[in-house]
C-alpha cells in the first residue's frame, strides 16, 4: 500500500488522512473514496463493480482470471519469480544474502491500474482524469 500512496501523493492527492495503523478499510481522499484490501481481492472488486477502479500487481490480476480493463502499468513494484524456489522479489537482497541464484523468471511483475469494464463507459471522465493524474 505504501507504492500506491506515494504515486496517489505525487499525483498530487492529498494522502495525509490513510494511516496504515487504523482499522478502517475505507478512506475519503478529495474526489476519491479508497477502499484499502488485501492485493488478491481487488481485481474481483473491481470486475464485480465494488470499485471502479484499483491499484494492484499484475499477478493478482493474472491469478484471479477476473475480467478487467488495464489500461496502465505503474513505475514500482517492478518484481519477478524466480524457479524451484518460487519466490516473489522486488529488490534481490533476500536471494543474495542467501546465496541464492535466480535460474530463470516465470512471470514480470508490475503494478497496475485496473478499472471496471462498466465504469470505463459510465464513469468516463471521472477515469481518465484519473488516469491522466496517476501517470505523473
Amino acid at each position: 500500500m505504501d507504492d500506491a500512496l506515494r504515486a496517489l501523493k505525487k499525483s498530487g492527492i492529498n494522502v495525509s488522512s490513510v494511516s496504515q495503523k487504523t482499522r478502517e478499510l475505507i478512506f475519503d481522499l478529495q474526489n476519491y473514496r479508497i477502499l484499502s484490501c488485501k492485493p488478491i481481492d481487488v481485481p474481483k472488486y473491481v470486475e464485480m463493480g465494488t470499485a471502479d477502479c484499483g491499484i494492484v500487481g499484475s499477478d493478482c490480476i493474472t491469478e484471479s482470471m477476473c475480467d478487467v480493463y488495464e489500461p496502465i502499468s505503474l513505475k514500482f513494484a517492478l518484481v519477478g519469480l524466480s524457479d524451484v524456489i518460487v519466490d516473489i522479489t522486488e529488490s534481490g537482497e533476500t536471494i543474495r544474502k542467501n546465496n541464492l541464484k535466480i535460474i530463470d523468471t516465470v512471470m514480470d511483475i508490475t503494478a497496475k491500474v485496473i478499472f471496471n469494464k462498466t465504469s470505463v463507459r459510465t464513469k468516463q471522465k471521472t477515469l481518465e482524469n484519473f488516469a491522466k493524474i496517476i501517470k505523473k
